[in-house]
């Protein structure tokens, strides 16, 4: 069973049941593992001017430009630096590819329903509603994050409806 995803009125949740679970300093979270194209050890990232700080860049995924989003700094954690260990998840969503980093990936798991709670309520802020469930593990807690809608906040608008993210499209380079 996996969490429930908050989605519009009717509609399904839609996802594997099989969750990417990654660390992000102390902290754990996961993510659908469908959406996760592969993970990549971190690489040279090119610094994109004006753009929000958790925004690293962009990075060539052979031949393909894809920007690159700290997941550390977008959740406002503290941000160690980067290392032979820190990682970039390359996710696939509605059709976009984009890079998020990790301190590490630990394991795809799927949560039993008895160790799943619906998102806690708190005061309203847009990572909130990236929040599909709390798992109860052993070692603590671990959120189930959105991944669509973790994207879709980076980049301030929805996906699937023909919009292209902040540097136009994922591009390829010759």
């Amino acid at each position: 069973m996996q969490p429930q995803r908050r989605t519009e009125k009717g509609a399904e949740p839609r996802a594997s049941g099989q969750m990417l679970t990654f660390r992000l300093g102390s902290e754990q979270y996961a993510i659908d593992v469908l959406g996760v194209q592969e993970i990549k050890v971190y690489s040279q990232i090119t610094r994109v001017p004006n753009v929000p700080s958790f925004v690293k860049g962009v990075m060539n995924l052979r031949g393909t430009v894809i920007p690159v989003i700290d997941l550390r700094i977008k959740f406002d954690l503290p941000v160690p630096p980067y290392d032979r260990f820190t990682l970039i998840i390359v996710v696939s969503v509605e059709g976009k590819t984009v890079g998020l980093v990790v301190d590490a990936v630990n394991a795809v798991v799927a949560f039993p329903l008895e160790v799943l709670s619906p998102p806690p309520e708190l005061p309203s802020r847009p990572e909130q509603t990236m929040v599909t469930g709390v798992a109860h593990v052993k070692d603590g807690l671990v959120m189930c994050l959105d991944v669509k809608a973790l994207v879709e906040d980076a980049f301030g608008m929805p996906l699937g409806q023909g919009n292209q993210l902040d540097f136009q499209e994922n591009r390829h380079v010759e």
